[in-house]
């Protein structure tokens, strides 16, 4: 009988052991697990900092095609719209765009600045009036530096 306590034991004291190790290597395995959760996070985070990047270099390009379209559009207006007026020379060395005598139904008559006229602007100039010893008109754009002033006698001859 001793010899089968002793078998018993041992045997009680081998599956003790057995399910020990199996506990270690579940620790083992859990560790392992573990450290690979952590890996994948970290992998995930990567990923997904690198998607919104991506978003935002995205979002930029798309504004920037956007802005490139209205460019465009204002080219094409401004084309179109250039093409309703001429140079003149109102008096001697002062040179604006005139409303054409074929655009003059659908607005006043108006000078608009020659130097904004070039840069893809219309600045309507105004006019100002002096009057001093003689009467001076000056066209002054509130856009640019452009000013220019003609002096007479009589009445004003500004269109």
């Amino acid at each position: 009988m001793a010899d089968m306590t002793l078998i018993s034991q041992t045997f009680t004291s081998l599956q003790s052991a057995s399910q020990l190790a199996k506990a270690l290597i579940g620790l083992r395995d859990s560790a392992m697990i573990d450290a690979k959760v952590i890996e994948l996070r970290d992998h995930l985070i990567e990923a997904q900092g690198s998607t919104m990047q991506a978003q935002t270099e995205q979002s930029a390009l798309i504004q920037e095609v956007r802005d490139l379209k209205k460019q465009i559009t204002d080219m094409e207006n401004w084309g179109k719209e250039k093409q309703r007026y001429q140079l003149i020379e109102p008096w001697a060395g002062c040179f604006v765009y005139a409303l054409k005598e074929s655009s003059k139904e659908t607005e006043p008559a108006h000078y608009i600045c020659e130097h904004c006229y070039q840069g893809g602007r219309k600045s309507i100039l105004h006019n100002h009036t002096h009057y001093k010893p003689t009467h001076v008109s000056v066209l002054k754009c509130s856009h640019c530096t452009f000013e220019n002033e003609m002096h007479t006698h009589g009445k004003r001859e500004y269109a």
